[in-house]
């Protein structure tokens, strides 16, 4: 019988002592309670894990919460306005745990906490109740519906267009007279003489910013001849012109002038045609053109628009002169029409397509450090 009970005792206290032997300390400290505020001890544990807590307020107040609980808010156990807690606690599952505690007054608290582990086996007596931070990024999609171009397709559309259909040229006289200048000693007479002229405008249909016909001048050309002697030969070389001559560039059909403003044409006046006249052209910019002698021809590009003054002097000093001229503009006419056409375009096909989007969100938790 003695042997029994010794064999029971030394049994018993094998067991006592194995159990001691799997009980680790976690924690033992004092800590204030900011006041309507709370703490918050963070702690791993692993399965199987026989977790021990006293917490008690140390200058005889009550706790007013005390919650235990899982990281994620799963709730193990909690009290309300104790002055002391003893609990044990199995634990289901490897986590970190969270023990809040909490304070209603407005003044601080000290209390003291005291936590420990008993192990459920040897391999997991040493088990590291730190914790880390461990990032996590959560992945999921939302669906969502989005116009998308699924190919291209050919159209055509009408336009219309004004083009050039005819380009043709004209040449008429604008002054063509004879001017009597008197010489220096005419009593009562001047021997200068003013001749003025306008230079056509230029004509647009409907208007000139989109016209369907226009006459514009593009040069002039002028011929001064002192006498009769100066006419006759002045026709003749007409008359030869519009008979026989073609210049390269030159209108055909038409006289003298019309030669010299298209193709410059040089014709030489004869020296011996008898008295001088000095002659010079002006406009609102000044003079332009001016000359000393029987016989004058010459092309002129500027001005085309305006007045033009001409004014002559007989230098003579007895005799008077007649000085024939003849002034001369070539037009250019030109006629538009509206012309229809067709363009080929490309619009794209758009249909709806049903498309996923990818959201992640990036997230800590705490995990055990072992």
């Amino acid at each position: 019988m003695k042997a029994i009970l010794v064999l029971f005792i030394s049994l018993f206290g094998g067991t006592l002592l194995l159990g001691q032997d799997l009980v680790r300390p976690v924690v033992d400290l004092q800590f204030k309670v900011p006041p309507l505020g709370s703490k918050v001890f963070y702690y791993s544990f692993e399965k199987g894990d026989k977790v021990r807590l006293s917490c008690e307020e140390l200058k005889g107040k009550k706790i007013k919460s005390l919650k235990f609980e899982t990281d994620e808010g799963q709730l193990l156990f909690q009290a309300y306005k104790v002055e002391k807690i003893e609990k044990e606690i199995e634990i289901m599952s490897r986590g970190v745990y969270a023990l809040r505690i909490g304070h209603g007054g407005f003044g601080s608290r000290l209390s003291a906490l005291k936590i420990s582990r008993e192990a459920a086996s040897e391999a997991t007596k040493d088990f590291n109740t730190a914790w880390v931070w461990q990032e996590l990024i959560d992945s999921s999609y939302s669906s969502y519906s989005k116009d998308t171009i699924i190919g291209y397709e050919s159209y055509l559309v009408n336009k219309s267009r004004r083009v050039l259909v005819a380009v043709d040229t004209s040449f008429s006289y604008i002054i063509d007279r004879k001017e009597r200048v008197h010489s220096e000693t005419a009593i009562g007479k001047s021997n200068l003489s003013l001749v003025q002229f306008y230079l056509p405008n230029n004509q647009y249909a409907p208007n000139k910013l989109r016209p369907y016909s226009s006459k514009e001048l593009i040069a002039w050309s002028y011929w001064i001849g002192v006498g009769q002697k100066s006419l006759e030969q002045f026709e003749a070389r007409d008359r030869k012109i519009k008979g026989a001559l073609t210049v390269v560039g030159a209108i055909s059909g038409y006289g003298l002038l019309a030669q010299v403003v298209t193709a410059g044409v040089d014709l030489s006046s004869d020296p011996n045609l008898g008295d001088n006249v000095k002659y010079s052209f002006s406009s609102s910019l000044g003079v332009f053109q001016k000359g000393n002698g029987p016989e004058a021809m010459a092309k002129v590009q500027s001005p085309k628009q305006g007045l033009v003054n001409l004014q002559l002097e007989n230098d003579n000093f007895r005799e008077g002169i007649d000085v024939h001229l003849k002034i001369g503009a070539l037009f250019v006419h030109k006629r538009w029409k509206d012309e229809n056409y067709q363009v080929e375009k490309q619009r794209p096909i758009i249909k709806k397509l049903e498309k996923q989007k990818l959201k992640t969100k990036r997230r800590k938790i705490r995990v055990p450090a072992q």
